[in-house]
């Protein structure tokens, strides 16, 4: 009863406290506790009007592990809470959100694609190499860097002739070297 009595404080905290310390300090107490029955704040508070609160609600629900309810973020209206559904996918690394951050990938928001790429290049998925290599020639240069880096995680010489022919075409300095180790990985991953 008392555990129950705290995470209820703990929840009034995050969902109405003005001070926006006091929401993050909350809301990485609620992260500690991994209860499951939290998730629904969590997911309230990736809505916050604090960067550090959603930053914090992110992290929380990563410890969790729940990925469905993330999953279904990455299709919300806001793309602050796509985002940081990605980011939480990313920090879990489950192969059940392979599918819908494949899906992520065409959002119309980089930083969207961008934490999709990310998080599919921590799961190591060789179904999304595919439409990862879709990404090599978006207009994001941190796209392009993530795709290319997540690329060379997963190591799919597949991916190869599309990453030598994004190098022959690539300007930004920061993309070439993530694209020429991307190369070099398929490469040994072709051994």
């Amino acid at each position: 009863m008392k555990e129950k009595n705290g995470l209820k404080e703990l929840i009034t905290i995050v969902t109405s406290h003005p001070d926006a310390e006091a929401r993050r300090y909350a809301m990485y107490l609620l992260g500690m506790v991994g209860d499951s029955s939290v998730t629904g704040c969590l997911v309230s508070a990736l809505r916050d009007t604090d960067k550090g609160v959603r930053a914090r609600a992110t992290i929380a629900l990563a410890s969790i592990g729940d990925v469905q309810p993330l999953c279904d973020l990455l299709k919300d209206a806001d793309w602050k809470v796509r985002y940081r559904a990605a980011e939480a996918l990313a920090h879990i690394r489950s192969p059940a959100s392979q599918s819908a951050l494949v899906e992520a990938l065409s959002d119309e928001k980089d930083h969207v694609r961008y934490m999709a790429a990310k998080a599919l290049g921590g799961i190591g998925g060789v179904s999304a190499v595919n439409a990862l290599i879709s990404l090599l020639k978006d207009q994001n240069e941190f796209v392009r860097r993530s795709v290319a880096r997540s690329l060379g995680r997963i190591g799919d010489p597949v991916a190869l002739p599309p990453l030598l022919h994004a190098l022959d075409d690539e300007v930004c300095e920061a993309v070439r070297h993530e694209l020429a180790g991307a190369i070099t990985a398929c490469r040994s991953s072709d051994k």
